[in-house]
């Protein structure tokens, strides 16, 4: 594969109509995320290196036209998510493997596009699902890995749009989830202990 650096960028906005940009592997910084400028059609975004921080994340005003971000690294915390509460034309983000809590994930809850949210093995508990009660066309939500357990989800009984709930590696047992399920008929909840 090709990587992609920060001097890069630009040279990629030459491409007529590039809409998504997978940056996983790439060497690229929060320098590079400012030079975003170039792209007035990104609507895809992925990021996932430990090159990229809350500053990178500072750049937002450039990533008004994504629809879809997916932001994994051990160096973006609870003041990087605030930031992309910002990107109002978001319809799928995946925080999957950040260190984000309940207090860093109130911002999500303006995000009234979302259909997708993935914020797996974060350490968002019951306190946020509250936040997330607000995302009336949310269709999926992996929940996998938190801290979330029985006495969260009735704040998830409100999102009658959502159709599939991942609920895996939680503390929620098979009684908490019964009233979810009851509420939720449209919906599939997976749910598997991991030992």
């Amino acid at each position: 594969g090709i990587y992609i650096t920060d001097d890069g960028l630009p040279q990629l906005a030459s491409v007529n109509g590039l809409q998504r940009l997978h940056l996983h592997k790439a060497p690229v910084t929060d320098d590079g995320l400012a030079r975003l400028a170039h792209f007035p059609d990104l609507v895809g975004l992925s990021l996932g290196r430990r090159d990229v921080t809350d500053r990178g994340l500072a750049h937002r005003s450039k990533f008004k036209s994504l629809k879809r971000l997916v932001v994994e690294g051990p160096r973006i915390s609870t003041e990087g998510v605030r930031h992309i509460g910002d990107l109002s034309q978001l319809e799928g983000l995946g925080l999957s493997g950040l260190g984000i809590t309940d207090a860093a994930i109130a911002p999500i809850g303006a995000l009234e596009n979302l259909r997708l949210l993935s914020l797996s093995g974060t350490a968002v508990g019951d306190a946020g699902l509250v936040h997330l009660s607000k995302l009336s066309r949310l269709a999926v939500l992996n929940l996998s890995e938190t801290r979330v357990s029985d006495r969260g989800l009735s704040s998830l009984e409100r999102l009658k749009s959502l159709k599939q709930l991942r609920l895996d590696g939680t503390r929620v047992t098979s009684d908490g989830v019964a009233p979810l399920r009851l509420a939720l008929p449209g919906c599939k909840i997976a749910v598997r202990q991991v030992r």
